[in-house]
């Protein structure tokens, strides 16, 4: 049995019924993707890269500099905030929904873990609050660069990793589902720019 993804999101429906039985046929190549765009077939290739041919491109980061990541213990922002941490000897502000659980409850629960872990790797705080509460965001910004003060402390930079990962492909993603999505990310941007 022959498995194959034949994608034409976007294009008419003659063109699409075309294509498809073009595939169907074995006219083109048989690969097991496929998407067509603009009226162009496109496959996934894999080439090789020679890293060490790849000129190094400057990150932008600052070492010891002050970052505040939401949504810092999910998935992808605990591996930002170890790689922050480790690499730059970043002071970190992470910023989540939920507070951590207390008690029993704490040893079992997958952020504190991670905070744990990050707490020992160096300079961590961890904050529940809404982030797109300017004004709160504002001030504990502010409390974490004067406790963190240099002589020319302040926020380096913001790295919006929190999201809720929706069951949708962004196709089906409609003007109020988007805006909620990047609504933090708005008033982080701004904060950002405040607070230099």
């Amino acid at each position: 049995m022959l498995f194959r993804s034949v994608d034409a999101a976007g294009e008419s429906i003659t063109a699409q019924g075309e294509w498809f039985i073009q595939e169907l046929a074995g006219g083109s190549a048989l690969d097991p993707e496929v998407a067509y765009r603009n009226g162009e077939r496109w496959v996934p290739r894999f080439a090789p890269v020679a890293w060490q041919d790849t000129p190094s491109a400057t990150v932008g980061l600052q070492s010891q500099g002050i970052y505040l990541l939401t949504g810092g213990l999910g998935g992808v922002g605990f591996e930002v905030a170890k790689y922050l941490l480790k690499t730059w000897n970043a002071k970190l502000i992470l910023v989540g929904q939920r507070s951590l659980p207390q008690g029993p409850d704490a040893a079992t629960d997958v952020r504190v873990q991670r905070y744990n872990t990050l707490k020992e790797l160096g300079a961590v705080h961890y904050e529940a609050m809404d982030v797109g509460n300017g004004a709160a965001l504002q001030t504990i910004v502010e409390r974490m660069v004067h406790h963190w003060a240099t002589d020319d402390a302040s926020l380096a930079g913001i790295f919006h990793l929190a999201g809720v990962a929706a069951d949708r492909s962004i196709l089906a993603e409609d003007r109020d589902s988007l805006a909620a999505t990047l609504y933090p990310d708005r008033k982080s941007t701004r904060l950002n720019s405040s607070h230099r």
